[in-house]
């Protein structure tokens, strides 16, 4: 235990998440996660493969003229406009330029004016991202992290069977938004899950491995559209892939820092006692007589296993912490401190910037004229990469320095893009893949960074809401494309110059490597600065908690003996 505790009351830290017997533990937990979240990036990409746009042309002559194609066969005779707007009772789809067979515009008939649905379909789903990214954090904060997400999973499961099988194309547009709130709860609340059950050294290594285990998913995606040829069985597949998920989270546990601050010792004290069995150890006495303590004067009732997977609040009547509320309002009183609301605003711009370079990368194949199936992959690849690169570079160096170097490393891939010549396509291919290193590391960096600057009591609302602020500017990410009417570099020169003008924001937040993690709001608006301290006995425990263990402990509690 840390020596220089002196008299103060252990936190959770030297009690069990810093504690020798915790480790195994914690490698199981972050084990079930990165199993359970391969699933989750299949969802954003799919539509890269069930929403392709074919060329088509009216079947009712035996004249082959294809609608959307300005270089197609008799195109000079007949405009689109006045194709579409002639009788036409049939209509055929050419997929041969096209690595997916089969899509939703064939299916629901999206073509002509209806032909514009194609990029609403895609700000719909960053529209269910924005909502799931602010209401997931708070119900996170409110009911838990792990009951949050295999709730998530199972309805994901749902609306993707809905999805499949729905006859209209607004039953497929609300199931898709469905599907992507959910989807997106999972993210607001696995990285924060790890983040407090990992210690001070590790925590960043389990985020990122979290990640590589999501770009696995994103190369698997890939794979998926490559042998499920038809969309509704793509879709169907990823389904299945997220019940999957859902069984695998019924082992894991909740997260103990949240528990603790909401004063529920007995289930942190049940966690405990299973990281220790599973450590093949026992808890050391000192420790079992401080969290006897603590539960005296928090008493809880037991309560059977299956009613605590989707239960808001299993255990009532305890009377939480001076400190530690973790009531839904409390992210409303986090604007009433100046130093954090101006960090979590820096840190919504750093979000922004994540989300529009990482989709405006996954979604340019076109930009970047690629093969989809091998562009997709190469991404996925790059993740990886990005992600172990991150896991030995975070160890040693902080996070400001990390995100520095990575946005204007990926501001140089984008620009250097606009000067490649067409035909050296291995060298664009070897651009975008250090652009997604770059990318996917720092969109995990910003989860981690947030997570470790954000108090617990507002940790996911917090993320929740710099990832709800980049969702609104990524619902005109569709719209980014069409910048290239004008001139066809100019989204690579948006995303390029975007990068390094961000890199300058990380300036003004602050290193938190190795580091405590903030529990409180008044915590939180001190870290990372001079009059950052320790917390003292009431912020750690009220009064009569500290009352009650002396009478246990006497009147000295010592490290590294507590009692």
């Amino acid at each position: 235990m840390d020596q220089s505790l002196g008299n103060v009351l252990p936190s959770l830290d030297d009690l069990f998440i810093e504690a020798p017997y915790s480790w195994r533990w914690q490698l199981l937990m972050v084990t079930l996660c990165s199993l359970s979240i391969i699933q989750a990036p299949m969802i954003g990409i799919s539509p890269t493969f069930f929403r392709v746009e074919a060329d088509y042309r009216c079947a009712d002559n035996q004249t082959v003229v294809y609608l959307n194609s300005s270089s197609a066969p008799n195109q000079k005779d007949l405009t689109k406009e006045q194709q579409c707007s002639s009788v036409c009772s049939r209509y055929d789809f050419n997929y041969s330029s096209l690595d997916y067979p089969s899509s939703i515009q064939e299916t629901y008939g999206l073509i002509c004016e209806k032909e514009s649905l194609l990029k609403w379909h895609s700000s719909i789903y960053f529209f269910g991202m924005l909502v799931g990214s602010q209401l997931g954090g708070m119900i996170s904060d409110f009911a838990g992290r792990t009951r949050l997400m295999r709730l998530s999973h199972l309805v994901t499961a749902v609306s993707g069977v809905v999805m499949a099988f729905s006859g209209s194309f607004v039953t497929h547009l609300v199931a898709w938004v469905t599907l992507s709130t959910s989807n997106t709860f999972i993210w607001m609340c696995v990285v924060p899950l790890l983040t407090e059950v990992g210690r001070r050294s590790t925590r960043h290594s389990f985020s990122l491995v979290l990640s590589c285990s999501g770009s696995f998913g994103a190369a698997l995606c890939a794979g998926f559209a490559y042998f499920l040829t038809d969309w509704r069985f793509f879709v169907l597949g990823m389904s299945g892939c997220a019940f999957a998920s859902f069984l695998i989270l019924l082992l894991a546990d909740e997260s103990p820092r949240w528990l603790w601050t909401k004063g529920r010792y007995y289930e942190v004290f049940q966690i405990m006692k299973k990281a220790a069995k599973i450590g093949g150890t026992e808890i050391p006495e000192d420790i079992k007589k401080v969290m006897e303590g603590l539960m005296l004067n928090h008493p809880e009732t037991g309560g059977h296993t299956w009613k605590k997977i989707f239960s808001l609040n299993c255990r009532s009547g305890q009377t939480r912490d001076k400190g530690y509320s973790s009531d839904w309002w409390n992210f409303f009183r986090l604007f009433l401190f100046a130093r954090l609301t101006f960090r979590l605003l820096l840190m919504c711009i750093l979000w922004t910037c994540a989300s529009s370079l990482y989709y405006g990368l996954y979604l340019g194949a076109d930009m970047f004229d690629q093969p989809l199936h091998v562009y997709v992959v190469i991404q996925g690849v790059g993740g990886i990469i990005g992600c172990s690169l991150g896991i030995l570079l975070l160890r040693f160096v902080g996070r400001k320095p990390v995100a520095i170097s990575v946005l204007s490393l990926a501001s140089f891939c984008f620009l250097i893009c606009i000067f490649i010549p067409k035909n050296l396509d291995n060298l664009v291919l070897l651009a975008t893949l250090i652009g997604m290193v770059c990318m996917d590391l720092f969109f995990m960096l910003c989860y981690v960074w947030t997570s470790d600057i954000m108090p617990t009591v507002v940790r996911t609302s917090a993320l929740g809401f710099a990832s709800m602020i980049a969702r609104l500017a990524t619902m005109a990410l569709p719209f980014i494309s069409d910048l290239e009417k004008i001139w066809k570099n100019l989204p690579l020169l948006f995303y390029g110059s975007f990068a390094i003008i961000v890199a300058g924001c990380c300036f003004f937040l602050p290193e938190s490597k190795g580091k405590t993690l903030p529990n409180t709001l008044e915590e939180g608006n001190k870290f990372g600065t001079k009059i950052e301290d320790k917390p003292s006995v009431e912020e750690t425990v009220d009064a009569s908690n500290s009352l009650q263990l002396r009478e246990i402990c006497g009147d000295k509690l010592e490290t590294p003996s507590f009692c």
